[in-house]
């Protein structure tokens, strides 16, 4: 599904309501992991992309036993998970999935950062937190965004003396 470069959240806003106000905003993210993860009907072509996908994953892992994470290719076992629901299992796909792709973005940083002075000390879902030194040069703060950006991820870039000064 093409959300055409914008945040998924704001695409079903302006689906919903015709406008983003951050109540609205917050509305529209509730009406959204409702259709994502029930059973609700909509005319929304990715709800139903995702209930057709979330059907199939779960008629496989019936089957089969297992399914397939796709970046690693690792499995997650029916014999370990027996009271799965078709919802559960795609959340587990999907987190699967999102814990896999931030740790390969963090051995790439890694990599980049083995002979620097900077470190990666933070990882939380999509946030990685980086103690920058000055003598790394600025360059290394585009090197790390354009390991972010290879994948279309949003970059946004904070700057303080401390965690706390950044926001």
């Amino acid at each position: 599904y093409d959300f055409k470069g914008e945040n998924p959240h704001n695409h079903f806003c302006m689906l919903y309501f015709n406008e983003i106000t951050p109540e609205k905003y917050e509305l529209a993210k509730q009406i959204s992991f409702k259709y994502l993860y029930g059973n609700e009907v909509t005319n929304i072509e990715f709800f139903n992309k995702v209930r057709n996908f979330r059907k199939k994953l779960y008629e496989f892992y019936q089957n089969e036993g297992y399914i397939i994470l796709p970046i690693t290719k690792r499995k997650i076992y029916k014999k370990h998970n027996e009271d799965l629901t078709e919802s559960k299992l795609l959340n587990y796909f999907i987190q699967g999935y999102e814990s896999e792709f931030g740790l390969l973005k963090i051995k790439n940083i890694n990599n980049l950062l083995l002979d620097k002075k900077s470190s990666l000390i933070l990882w939380i879902y999509d946030s990685f937190l980086i103690d920058y030194t000055p003598e790394d040069g600025t360059s290394i703060i585009q090197s790390i965004k354009e390991i972010l950006e290879n994948d279309n991820m949003k970059v946004h870039i904070h700057v303080g003396k401390n965690f706390h000064s950044m926001f």
